[in-house]
């Protein structure tokens, strides 16, 4: 059979196995292989064999992220390029007559696959092994077509579907909208960080809102996160690199992986999740989110945090101090409270401390071993008081994964809980109630709480490690504001002088407030989207309206 008669049962083949079996009996094209992003742990030993009827001589089988090319010219090997872990690889040159550049990168070196014929690029540009077919005869591409070699099923895509999916989204049949992607990282309860701007975005007619769900690392599902994001009527949409490439503006926090995400982009907004510092050095704290290859046009921060970087001597028009969306929430539930769960009705009536704890539960800033069994104690005594309990959510994740507490605890610790007469443990998807509930906070140093308990202006106790392990205070001048405890004696006097409505330190938090706190009025999220909106439209020169 001619190689013309060839392609068009080609053009028609999704399987993998089949389309190499045909492809390997041209004898008249350029074949060009270039991958994206990876060669796929799907891609076996007997896949990769198939692979070697095409003339291919390198072994294709577990080469997850390494960039890799190849071309055949008519029946012959021409060109073949395997890089190391994480290295791009890429040709220029003459092919039988014909202009040609290939470019291989994986995920971590750009991301990308062209394979451009006389000046134009054919590559379907998706993660796998994308394939150019080019008639030598006739002189035109027979075929363009990737297979995703990372999935069980090698996904099939090819470059005319590619187009009609283009010209069937939606945002190129409606009036044009600014897309925007909001990375949702992390564990369930990170949301609080971003709901009410997604809320601003969405109730914005100019923009179409998206959040991209990134699975959590330590606890909960992606469902749980999906039914969070939707009970919010926000959209979400599955990660896709060829989404995030024809996004406008991106919006994440400051993660590792960042910088894959974030290359293409017209604006792109880091802010980050934690309202502390994650080291006593502000300048130090704000490096780490500095990351190669990636522009960020702006770093929205608290005002604490914001006024200790910029006070450190970095100086950029980057870093935008603007109130943080946690407090939307806080200010929210405190302005509205919330029906109580049938657990907590035990908590009617009772003064009530709020217990938090930061993660890492081996460092010196995390105290719950020290002081747990006094406390609990404490309310096991004193009925006429109440104890929410909050951990940190990733704290019990990390007593399981090290095997430091089994199922069997975490079941016992609970069921103790549920069968206490005025104590719970809180597990909602964020702080808000537990706030809006509390009399009192004792909290970790180092731990956001720090900041966002001062919004609810009740008596705050920082516990101290007692046993000689106590990490450095990041933030001590807002620290000295609030109580302190370096014993259980300590703690027990605080607790004591909740108890009896006591506050000797108000007016020095009423201080820290002021000072600390920003804009506490529920539109941290709205000034967020009108700020990008502003910056946007001013970059682009859109009308604004």
């Amino acid at each position: 059979m001619s190689d013309e008669n060839s392609y068009a049962k080609i053009r028609g083949i999704t399987d993998i196995h089949r389309y190499i079996e045909k492809v390997s009996c041209l004898k008249n094209s350029i074949i060009i292989l270039a991958v994206k992003d990876t060669l796929g742990c799907e891609l076996n030993d007997e896949v990769a064999a198939e692979w070697r009827k095409l003339g291919i001589r390198k072994d294709l089988s577990n080469k997850h992220w390494r960039g890799y090319l190849y071309i055949r010219n008519g029946t012959k090997r021409a060109v073949e390029m395997m890089g190391e872990p994480d290295q791009s690889v890429a040709y220029s040159g003459k092919i039988d007559g014909h202009a040609i550049q290939i470019k291989s990168a994986p995920w971590n070196d750009g991301n990308a696959a062209e394979i451009i014929i006389d000046g134009k690029d054919y590559a379907v540009n998706q993660r796998g092994i994308n394939i150019v077919i080019y008639d030598k005869k006739y002189h035109a591409i027979a075929d363009a077509v990737c297979f995703d070699t990372h999935r069980k099923d090698f996904v099939c895509t090819r470059l005319a579907d590619i187009h009609i999916r283009k010209r069937l989204a939606l945002k190129n049949i409606l009036p044009d909208k600014v897309e925007v992607r909001i990375f949702f990282e992390g564990e369930v309860h990170l949301w609080n960080a971003y709901r009410s701007l997604a809320q601003a975005f969405r109730l914005d007619k100019r923009f179409h809102v998206c959040v991209v769900i990134i699975e959590p690392p330590n606890y909960g599902t992606a469902e749980d996160k999906i039914a969070l994001v939707q009970n919010d009527g926000c959209e979400i949409i599955a990660f896709s690199n060829s989404d995030l490439e024809n996004a406008d503006i991106l919006i994440s926090a400051p993660v590792k992986r960042m910088g894959s995400w974030m290359k293409n982009h017209k604006m792109a907004v880091v802010i980050p999740l934690s309202l502390v510092k994650t080291c006593a050095d502000p300048r130090q704290h704000f490096e780490r989110f500095l990351q190669a290859g990636v522009d960020i046009d702006y770093y929205i921060f608290d005002r604490l945090l914001y006024e200790e970087i910029v006070g450190s001597g970095i100086e950029t028009e980057k870093i935008v101090k603007m109130g943080n969306p946690k407090f939307d929430g806080i200010y929210n539930a405190l302005k509205d409270p919330r029906t109580l769960p049938a657990q907590w009705s035990k908590l009617k009536g009772k003064r009530i401390c709020l217990w938090t704890t930061d993660h890492v539960y081996n460092s010196g800033n995390v105290t719950f071993d020290l002081y747990a069994k006094k406390i609990f104690h404490y309310f096991e005594e004193h009925q006429e008081c109440a104890l929410i309990f909050r951990p940190h959510p990733v704290y019990f994740a990390e007593l399981m994964k090290y095997h430091v507490w089994t199922k069997e605890d975490m079941a016992a610790f609970r069921e103790y809980f549920r069968s206490s007469a005025n104590m719970v443990w809180d597990e909602s998807p964020d702080y808000s109630l537990a706030y809006s509930l509390a009399d009192a906070v004792l909290l970790d140093g180092n731990c956001g709480i720090l900041v966002s308990a001062l919004t609810i202006r009740k008596p705050m106790c920082i516990l101290r490690r007692f046993d000689g392990q106590a990490c450095e205070l990041y933030h001590p001048d807002l620290a000295s504001r609030l109580y302190m405890a370096q014993s259980t004696e300590a703690c027990m006097d605080f607790l004591d002088m909740v108890r009896e409505g006591k506050d000797v330190k108000k007016e020095m938090r009423e201080e820290a407030f002021a000072r600390y706190i920003g804009d506490f009025d529920g539109r941290n999220g709205q000034r967020i989207k009108d700020f990008i909106a502003e910056k946007y439209f001013e970059k682009y020169s859109v009308p604004a309206n």
